[in-house]
């Protein structure tokens, strides 16, 4: 594996053998976006909520545990561990700056003086992502840094699974069930960061790249339980709503133990997999992809919305996700086309 593949902040997938992984990278980046637009508010509300607020939360633990599931071989090399955090914050300061005319759009929103607002960007740039998905960046290289700590410091591993639990369930009832400090909130703004959701998925990710020989190669058995995490979850979105009236919750205690067997079972699928130049061209690219999509997708969102409030175009929620996720996929190629140039090398930067 190249170093460039190695210390990608999204991880590569190590050639064929976990192709699949690369596979369900570009169905989880989609999901993210079906997350955020919810293009079937248009139809049933149950079942917009069931795949909104249930299944596509699935989405972002993928990403986190494929990045633990890849950083593990890494995580006690400094080295290579600085270059990876050094990538994804890279990465992070390019989208950044990519938002700021969204950025100065939502300022000339809001009722707050300049100096106040720059404040309040400056804490959300460091603790809680400079726009809306961005946050994600942000988290990862909290959760790398303690992922580090934690390995580093602690090497009772039923210890540091008891760590990771508690401070899911924190996160959880911080996030869906009730706020656990005003002073918290009004710094970090939620319990959905590095620390409480970030870290546990990335731990989990490592602790599986780590016992991978040990996992019992039963994929019908995996899937089976992620299935009934699925429903669980379900229940318990259904519970938090009818009982804290709280609508689209980003975490749930089920959300953890039913993205990790989802993980395992794609997991174990690869292990049958044959590492060709083939797989891993299609592989790397699928890669790039799902990259690019999660981190344009909302700028391209906040572009077509423009374009249809100066033009009075009226059209639904389904449609407009269509249009989005077709010029998203388009700008990602043709940036990915670019980045393959002699002269626009540096553009890799912005996904890998």
């Amino acid at each position: 594996m190249s170093k460039l593949r190695q210390n990608s902040p999204f991880a590569a997938s190590g050639g064929g053998y976990y192709y699949k992984i690369d596979c369900w990278r570009v169905a989880c980046a989609i999901g993210i976006m079906i997350l955020h637009l919810e293009p079937f508010s248009i139809f049933n509300p149950v079942i917009n909520y069931a795949i909104v607020h249930v299944i596509a939360r699935i989405c972002v633990p993928f990403f986190f545990l494929t990045s633990g599931f890849f950083i593990e071989p890494i995580i006690k090399n400094k080295e290579k561990l600085y270059k990876y955090i050094f990538k994804t914050l890279k990465m992070y300061l390019i989208c950044t700056v990519l938002y700021i005319p969204v950025l100065i759009d939502l300022y000339l929103k809001e009722d707050t003086s300049l100096f106040r607002w720059l404040i309040n960007f400056t804490k959300s740039f460091f603790f809680i992502g400079s726009y809306q998905h961005l946050w994600y960046f942000v988290s990862l290289i909290w959760a790398v840094i303690l992922l580090y700590l934690l390995v580093s410091r602690c090497s009772n591993e039923k210890i540091r699974i008891c760590i990771i639990i508690i401070l899911y369930i924190i996160g959880t009832i911080g996030n869906a069930y009730h706020k656990t400090s005003n002073l918290y909130y009004k710094f970090f703004g939620t319990t959905r960061n590095g620390l409480f959701m970030g870290l546990p998925f990335v731990f989990l990710g490592y602790t599986v790249r780590k016992n991978e020989h040990k996992i019992k190669k039963s994929k019908i058995l995996y899937l089976f339980l992620t299935n009934t995490g699925f429903v669980l979850m379900g229940l318990e979105a259904i519970f938090i709503y009818c009982f804290f009236n709280k609508h689209g919750q980003d975490m749930l205690l089920f959300l953890l133990p039913t993205a990790l067997c989802m993980f395992i079972s794609i997991v174990v699928s690869c292990q049958s997999n044959i590492a060709t130049k083939r797989k891993q061209g299609i592989g790397k690219y699928y890669r790039d992809l799902s990259v690019l999509i999660f981190e344009l997708h909302l700028l391209v969102n906040a572009l077509i919305k423009k374009m249809e409030v100066k033009f009075d175009i009226t059209i639904n929620n389904l449609l407009h996700f269509i249009v989005v996720l077709l010029i998203t996929t388009m700008a990602a190629n043709i940036i990915i086309f670019f980045s393959k140039q002699r002269f626009g090398k540096c553009i890799k930067n912005l996904y890998c």
